[in-house]
């Protein structure tokens, strides 16, 4: 991402982590170093969150996963001053929305381009992360879903995408987001087994990427 930044004969000043799951900010050591005096920043109501990853109990599940492959000791987001900060002359905006994938998120909406960068709130052709999500935290996601699609965005650039995604209009990754939750929340109740669910979402999804996510998340359901 540096090397991006400098083919452009940009200065980064601005690092924005849109929600405080690890995988979000654990890589961000080499930009910070290429660019000193740049900041890595949040909303404030992230920064607890992003602590958290750091405890030796979230580490431990991160080194589960990628041992050996992220910084363990990486810079934490600080909370951001300003929700309306201006790139090159131009408005852009930070703003929560609620729960998604177990944690607040937020997203980075640019007026100008009716375009909203989601974070992890929107999925675009993937099967979304719904490890450890209870009835609950699901509800809470389809409501932060709705509160997006109040912005009234015209593309939405998700955090989560497959290369071969078709594009990114708003409405249509918005809806298949929705679809895929209420889906899943279907499937939960009349499944007995992981295998059962696993096979019932995978007939609905078979085109989607990452079916590491739906295994995962329907391990949870689960669990021995």
């Amino acid at each position: 991402m540096a090397g991006w930044v400098k083919s452009w004969g940009k200065n980064l000043s601005t690092i924005y982590i849109t929600h405080g799951h690890g995988d979000h900010f654990f890589g961000a050591g080499p930009s910070l170093d290429a660019f000193p005096q740049a900041q890595l920043v949040t909303l404030p109501e992230v920064v607890d969150d992003a602590r958290e990853q750091q405890s030796p109990e979230a580490l431990a599940t991160w080194n589960s996963w990628f041992k050996g492959q992220f910084d363990e000791k990486s810079a934490t987001p600080t909370a951001l001053i300003s929700d309306e900060p201006e790139i090159d002359g131009h408005v852009v905006r930070f703003i929560g929305l609620g729960g998604s994938d177990g944690v607040d998120n937020t997203v980075v909406r640019v007026p100008e381009l009716s375009t909203v960068v989601s974070g992890d709130v929107v999925y675009n052709n993937l099967h979304m992360w719904l490890w450890n999500s209870t009835p609950e935290s699901r509800a809470e996601w389809l409501a932060t879903l709705d509160a997006l699609a109040a912005l009234r965005p015209e593309k939405i650039i998700t955090g989560r995408r497959d290369p071969d995604a078709p594009n990114d209009d708003a409405q249509r990754v918005l809806a298949q987001s929705r679809r895929y939750i209420e889906d899943f929340d279907t499937a939960v109740t009349r499944s007995g087994s992981v295998v059962q669910l696993v096979d019932a979402t995978t007939q609905r999804y078979s085109a989607y990427g990452n079916p590491y996510g739906l295994l995962a998340a329907a391990a949870t359901r689960f669990e021995s």
